[in-house]
């Protein structure tokens, strides 16, 4: 175990069990996501927290690997208007606990996992494509769940709570008919409902492919 001092304009690579490693971390603070440093950590199936960071914060982090649980309640990562990708979870993971500040984050290719948001403004981007299989807490606050990068995006074996909107783009939705009459959704894409193995379409002329 050791201390770690984090200066301005750093990019940090390390495993996780590095991070882990670090007892107690100081970071420089800064408003500015672009001066913070930003940290890249390559998991190898253990949780991981933000608890060793005593003092500043981090621009962005960047989880690639594998985790169990992560658990990002200490805010130490700054959500700005700017810093869309403060966090950036290119990894498969069991779960993922937010802060109550408000967090940006980016779930790039897991369809199959827990995640709890905090009291603050979350906003949830989804990418990867086909099946989702989450349950999602957006917690207080308004919160966003964004999937317009899926392009199809079936989340009719997805639950959501407490997520006050589902954007979706021009991606094309598959829904159970109580989330498409209990969601508030706001795209342009197709709306499909599923129940019984039966896709339904629009009263408009829809056209559907892909695999479910």
């Amino acid at each position: 175990s050791s201390d770690g001092s984090f200066g301005g304009g750093q990019q940090l690579y390390m495993s996780s069990e590095d991070w882990s490693s670090f007892t107690n971390i100081t970071s420089v603070t800064s408003n500015d996501f672009a001066y913070a440093p930003w940290v890249y950590i390559t998991g190898d199936g253990e949780d991981l927290n933000l608890d060793n960071v005593s003092e500043g914060n981090l621009g962005r982090l960047y989880l690639s690997g594998r985790y169990a649980d992560i658990d990002l309640t200490n805010a130490v990562i700054k959500a700005t208007n700017n810093n869309d990708e403060a966090i950036n979870v290119d990894a498969q993971f069991t779960s993922l606990t937010l802060d109550d500040q408000g967090s940006k984050v980016w779930i790039n290719s897991d369809l199959t996992y827990s995640l709890v948001g905090g009291s603050g403004d979350d906003y949830i981007y989804q990418r990867g494509s086909g099946v989702l299989n989450a349950t999602i807490d957006g917690g207080a606050g308004d919160d966003t769940f964004d999937v317009r990068d899926m392009g199809l995006a079936d989340l009719s074996q997805t639950t959501l709570t407490n997520i006050e909107t589902v954007y979706f783009g021009d991606s094309t939705l598959i829904l159970t008919p109580t989330q498409f009459s209990e969601w508030t959704l706001d795209g342009q894409g197709k709306i499909f409902t599923i129940a019984d193995g039966v896709i339904t379409g629009s009263s408009g002329n829809d056209n559907f492919s892909g695999d479910i």
